[in-house]
């Protein structure tokens, strides 16, 4: 009996490692915001075995980054919660927001959250990354005003982290889960 882990995909790890080069930079080129010299770093690294691993490389490339290339990969980044408050997030990032109830905020907690979005761009000099497709309204709010209290140095980590979390998101949205096999007997 076959089982699958994991959600999403729109193609098999089979199809994923059939693309042309061009093909794989096309399709993946967004998984990391902005940065589609991520997916040409993995594209070659091809075939993969499984939906992991190809994680695993991304996950290599971004970790191999220097600290002033992960800052430069985050500021690559669209300010998705700014572009949420003010109604102008793009249909492509939308399905990464769908968790999230904006409408449901009251006006005082929007702008409490625009004023704390401009001070986390103003203190840490980036777009305040999150990985919002599991968080809920009260806990961005908890978690930007916590992380307006941090360094620099920690908050790029952590923003870091997010940011993984989003790629994850997107690779599972575009490759099928791993196919395990049970035996039954």
């Amino acid at each position: 009996m076959y089982h699958t882990r994991g959600s999403g995909g729109i193609l098999s790890m089979p199809e994923v490692n059939a693309l042309g080069d061009e093909e794989f930079a096309w399709l993946f080129d967004n998984v990391v915001e902005q940065n589609p010299d991520v997916a040409k770093h993995v594209a070659p690294k091809r075939p993969f075995a499984s939906r992991r691993q190809l994680k695993r490389c991304f996950y290599e490339y971004l970790d191999n980054l220097d600290v002033d290339e992960k800052e430069e990969v985050l500021l690559n980044h669209s300010d998705i919660l700014g572009q949420l408050l003010d109604g102008s997030l793009l249909y492509d990032t939308q399905y990464e927001q769908e968790n999230i109830i904006f409408q449901a905020m009251s006006n005082e907690e929007k702008e409490l959250l625009s004023t704390y979005n401009e001070s986390y761009k103003e203190k840490f000099g980036i777009p305040f990354v999150t990985s919002t497709w599991e968080n809920r309204n009260r806990a961005i709010l908890t978690s930007i005003q916590a992380r307006l209290q941090d360094t620099r140095e920690n908050e790029l980590q952590v923003a870091f982290t997010e940011l993984k979390k989003l790629c994850k998101k997107r690779l599972n949205h575009l490759v099928w889960p791993d196919v395990m096999v049970s035996r039954r007997t």
